[in-house]
């Protein structure tokens, strides 16, 4: 303590008398002294103590010794101020063209691409009610915007853009109202999704609007140009020439599978099936195959593929070499052009040209929905197919159990059952009857050789 005591000769500061004590029970403090001692008079600068231990020892005093501080290792680094906290800033507001650039760069699917653009852009709408307005947050805030909006004829397409866009900029982690309109719009979407199931539910007790047979009787009068139903140019019950090869080839193809409105741009025999293209479903005419890989679900089904029947490869076949052209249903403009778009909604245009073409020759409203009935309907009302072979085929029409059960399945009239019984047995008779001609014609073509 002597040491120590020479230390503080020229200060103010005096030694407590405890530390006295504590120095001769402590072998720690004795410790301390020395190794002051010895840095401060010895310049043994290897020996310094740190901060920290001294004040552990209860020396915290020797701190303020201006002649000790110099050599004490200062613990300065563990006394890090924390940064000041900026001010919390709300995002920046977004605007309808900011969502309308996040689906341009965000959805890749060119008909959910075209079809949710189209709903943005106000002057694709004849019906003014339709029209959005240009809204930023503040708007979507409101209630009674929000409200009105809810009112939307497409609301869910409108809002489902604007919940993808709060997701993936991490508005909903900033922001606390941008937060309750993601929670409200998701209530909303719920909230349409449990009615749309109601109506669903009470949808499967109707009957069914077409069956699979009356498609296929459709395609058997066209592509044999029966008397009844075709004048002597083959067109069917007084339409043009383009629209009876269209109904031909739709009547055919849909009798096979009850796709959605996929056949609308398919190419034709393309060279390279695997180039990047907004168009990459297409019919290799060599193999009898359709290819649909761009389709609504597929990420989950993948790819569908089609095999096209004889006789309605020879169909099509046929039609390609009456009118060449690039894509198997065409634009109304040219032949060069698939129909898509022609009325600013994705794929709307070709569903009401095939409602258009199956009102002629069925004389009743048919849509592609409604054929999709069909399929789903035949299958299960199918006793003689297997629980198997029933998923397969809605795995194949791309879409699960649950949705053909919810939205497609319907029931079948008595009339409709005898009906069916009718024209399957009719068309069992019209195949064999090709099939027969078709033989008959290629041994023809083998004695001429």
């Amino acid at each position: 303590m002597m040491k120590l005591a020479r230390l503080l000769v020229d200060t103010t500061i005096e030694i407590p008398e405890l530390i006295q004590e504590v120095a001769k029970t402590s072998p720690q403090v004795r410790e301390i002294v020395n190794r002051i001692y010895n840095v401060v008079f010895r310049r043994c600068f290897q020996k310094r103590v740190r901060e920290t231990t001294i004040r552990d020892a209860g020396l915290e005093f020797l701190l303020d010794v201006p002649l000790i501080k110099p050599f004490v290792i200062s613990d300065w680094r563990r006394k890090v101020k924390p940064k000041p906290v900026p001010p919390r800033v709300p995002p920046k507001l977004f605007t309808k063209s900011d969502i309308i650039e996040f689906i341009k760069t965000y959805y890749t699917n060119p008909n959910t691409l075209r079809t949710y653009l189209s709903r943005y852009d106000n002057t694709k709408h004849k019906d003014t009610n339709s029209n959005i307005p240009d809204f930023n947050s503040d708007d979507w805030l409101d209630e009674t915007f929000y409200s009105k909006m809810e009112e939307h004829k497409y609301f869910k397409a409108i809002t489902s853009p604007i919940i993808k866009f709060i997701v993936e900029k991490h508005y909903d982690a900033k922001y606390h109202p941008i937060r309750d309109l993601l929670e409200k719009m998701r209530q909303s979407h719920q909230k349409f999704k449990d009615s749309e199931i109601i109506e669903q539910v009470k949808k499967t007790a109707l009957p069914l609007k077409v069956t699979v047979e009356e498609i296929k009787d459709i395609f058997d009068n066209i592509a044999e140009r029966s008397p009844e139903t075709c004048d002597e140019k083959g067109n069917f019950m007084g339409m043009c020439s383009k629209d009876t090869m269209y109904l031909g080839i739709l009547s055919g193809l849909y009798s096979i599978r009850g796709v959605r409105a996929d056949f609308n741009a398919i190419r034709i025999n393309p060279v390279n099936v695997n180039a990047k293209t907004d168009y990459p479903n297409y019919i290799d005419t060599m193999s009898g195959k359709i290819v649909i890989i761009n389709h609504k679900t597929a990420k989950t089904y993948g790819a569908i593929e089609i095999e096209i029947p004889p006789k309605q490869l020879e169909y099509i076949k046929h039609t390609l070499t009456e009118i060449p052209r690039k894509y198997l249903i065409c634009s109304t403009k040219s032949y060069d052009e698939p129909m898509v778009d022609l009325v600013g909604c994705g794929n709307n245009s070709f569903g009401k040209k095939v409602t258009r073409l199956f009102a002629k020759a069925l004389n009743r409203k048919v849509t592609i929905t409604d054929i999709r009935d069909a399929h789903v309907s035949g299958d299960f009302h199918n006793d003689t197919m297997t629980t198997a072979e029933k998923v397969e085929r809605c795995n194949q029409r791309g879409h699960s159990v649950q949705t053909a059960m919810l939205y497609y399945k319907r029931e079948e009239t008595p009339e409709q059952k005898s009906q069916k019984k009718e024209r399957s047995e009719k068309q069992k008779a019209n195949d064999k009857r090709w099939a027969q001609k078709q033989r008959e014609n290629r041994e023809c073509l083998i004695q001429d050789d």
